[in-house]
């Protein structure tokens, strides 16, 4: 079954009918990474990255590059490869 079509107003209608008659039902918006990037809200590689920044900055005590602290053994992840750190998100987080 195809997903439904509905202007602005009759989705807010809706939502509003749907808050008030079921309040033991909450909603979860779940957006797409294109959505959040055209709403200035950073990617997860982005985030990957600058978080993995900060765990540089605070626990390299040898004054390694980035990439070459950034390593399975020093962030506990398996299998990690700084290369491919966006796909690492959920455990980088």
């Amino acid at each position: 079954m195809a997903a439904q079509k509905i202007n602005t107003v009759g989705f807010l209608s809706e939502f509003e009918r749907r808050h008030k008659l079921l309040p033991d039902r909450p909603f979860c918006w779940v957006l797409g990474s294109g959505a959040s990037f055209q709403s200035g809200i950073p990617t997860g590689g982005v985030l990957t990255l600058q978080w993995l920044k900060e765990l540089h900055e605070m626990e390299d005590l040898k004054g390694r590059s980035i990439d070459k602290w950034a390593t399975s053994d020093n962030l506990g992840i398996k299998n990690f490869d700084f290369e491919k750190a966006a796909n690492f998100y959920p455990w980088i987080y």
